[in-house]
Parts: structure tokens; C-alpha cells; sequence
């Protein structure tokens, strides 16, 4: 945690943060790092998160999940808010410092609602494209999976033919955000996950060089029909679409 605390010294100036305990440091962050002038959920908080979230997992399970949903809904919500991807809603109304201790509130406590913090529309930018970079594949291996897996199918599935995005918003390089969002699904989540959550019929070719890795596991009639194809023939003409790019 040395690394942490010497860069939450050099964003806040509060050298006590050298003997304070993960839940006092995450105090300290939420309020003096977290949100920008304007209010809302800064692109110090993600850069911070990018490198350190990972950090808080053995020393404070609670904040690690906190701050893990905040950088989440920042990109979910504010860059990707057409999809309506669901989130922990825990964040509209989280008392602090009880809710990073224990769970009995406190009438002293400063009740914050995160999830109004993210400003909506905000972009995907360099800051939370570090986030998906260093913290993804932490994410993916726990029970926040689901929330990171939207965001991470959604960038993909969002692409037009042209490579271009439709709905959502990203000044981050877009070529290097989509090779992560593939790489971390693809390493990250089952196999036969990922082919229930792509096998759509406007969806399936957006992933086609994972259907190539894995043709030899699917069951080739059951994809075909799901994402729309009839007639007969099917696992031939899926070979063809597939391995050839022809009906």
C-alpha cells in the first residue's frame, strides 16, 4: 500500500495518510479525491483506481467493492447510459465512515449518493479506459463480474461495420479499448458463456475470431438457429459465414 498512500499524499498534501488504515485512507479519498470541482466523479478517482484499486481487495473487502461499482458507473452510466446497464444501487445512499466499518450507520455520517456523482453524458477517456486496462480481469474473477461483463460486450457489440461507435460516447483510443474489452472477455469468462451471450443475430460476427477458436466445441445447429438462420444445411452454411464470410 506504500504506492497508495504516496500518491494520495501527492493529490491531497495530508501527510497522515502514511499511518492511516485502509477505511480511514478510503475516507480521505472520497472526500478530497473522488469528485472534481464540479461535484462529480473525477478523472484523478479513476487514474488512482486504475492502479491501486486492486490493493484494497485483502485489506478492506467493503471499500474494494465501493470504489470498484463507482469506477464501473462511471463508465456505465456516463458514457454508456443507451444500454441501461444495471449496478449495485447501494451507491445512492452510502454512509460514510459506518458503511466502510461496519453496517450500522451512524447519525454522524456524511450520506453520499455516488451514483448521482457520475456525470451524465461523460466520455470513455484515457482515464477510464486505464481503469478497464489494469482492473478488468480482477473484476471479471468476482461477484462483480456482471457489471464489467456489460461493459465489456457492450463496447464490442456497439460497433457498427465501419468500426465506428453508435451509441457509445469514447475519446480514448478506440481501436486499443476494443482489443482489451475482447481480450479480457475471452481469457476472463467460460467459453460457453460467452457463446450465450453473443450467439444474437446481430451480434455473433462482431466475434467471429473467437467462433473460429472455439468451432470445434460449439454445438453448430443450436448456434445457427439462435442467431436466426433456417433452412437446411445450417452447420455447413455457419462454416461458410464463419470461416469465409459467405451465405
Amino acid at each position: 500500500m506504500k504506492d497508495l498512500n504516496l500518491r494520495v499524499f501527492q493529490l491531497t498534501g495530508n501527510s497522515n495518510v502514511f499511518a492511516m488504515k485502509p477505511g480511514d485512507i478510503a475516507q480521505l479519498i472520497i472526500e478530497n479525491i473522488l469528485a472534481d470541482k464540479d461535484g462529480y466523479i473525477s478523472d484523478e478517482f479513476m487514474e488512482l483506481m486504475a492502479n491501486h484499486l486492486h490493493k484494497f481487495y485483502n485489506k478492506s473487502k467493503r471499500v474494494w467493492v465501493l470504489f470498484a461499482e463507482i469506477c464501473m458507473q462511471r463508465i456505465s452510466l456516463g458514457a454508456m447510459s443507451a444500454y441501461n446497464i444495471p449496478y449495485d444501487q447501494k451507491t445512492e445512499s452510502f454512509s460514510v465512515p459506518s458503511n466502510l466499518f461496519s453496517f450500522y450507520p451512524s447519525s454522524k455520517d456524511k450520506v453520499y449518493n455516488f451514483t448521482k456523482m457520475v456525470k451524465v453524458p461523460s466520455p470513455l477517456n484515457d482515464a477510464c479506459l486505464s481503469f478497464l486496462v489494469r482492473q478488468s480481469k480482477y473484476i471479471l474473477a468476482s461477484h462483480l463480474r456482471k457489471h464489467m461483463t456489460d461493459i465489456l460486450f457492450n463496447l464490442v457489440n456497439d460497433l457498427t461495420n465501419e468500426r465506428e461507435h453508435q451509441n457509445v460516447i469514447v475519446t480514448a483510443d478506440r481501436f486499443f479499448l476494443l482489443t482489451i474489452a475482447k481480450d479480457y472477455l475471452y481469457l476472463c469468462l467460460p467459453p460457453n458463456d460467452i457463446l450465450n451471450l453473443i450467439a444474437e443475430k446481430d451480434i455473433w460476427y462482431k466475434h467471429i475470431p473467437f467462433i473460429q477458436r472455439k468451432w470445434p466445441f460449439i454445438d453448430h445447429r443450436d448456434f445457427a438457429i439462435k442467431i436466426g438462420m433456417r433452412g437446411p444445411f445450417k452447420k455447413f452454411r455457419l462454416y461458410r459465414k464463419v470461416f469465409h464470410h459467405q451465405d
